[in-house]
């Protein structure tokens, strides 16, 4: 278990590995993303993939939380 500054702790059960996945990831835009050269809906067919193989199942993945705001300004700049 490991716990961010914030006090919120992840706790991965015995059969969770550390993927961390959200539906939220899967970004359309009204059936125009496949004319973007990046595959903005490709993690949730790995993810339906991974499933079919059986290798992970919902309850194996991390869903993350929110950044805090201390977690992004460490990556991104203030302005």
């Amino acid at each position: 278990m490991s716990e961010r500054e914030d006090g919120q702790s992840y706790c991965l059960n015995s059969d969770q590995r550390p993927i961390v996945y959200h539906a939220d990831y899967n970004v359309t835009a009204f059936g125009i993303e496949h004319l973007h050269p990046f595959d903005s809906s490709k993690w949730g067919r790995v993810i339906a993939y991974l499933k079919e193989m059986k290798l992970i199942k919902s309850s194996t993945l991390v869903e993350p939380n929110l950044p805090t705001f201390e977690e992004l300004t460490r990556v991104h700049d203030r302005k």
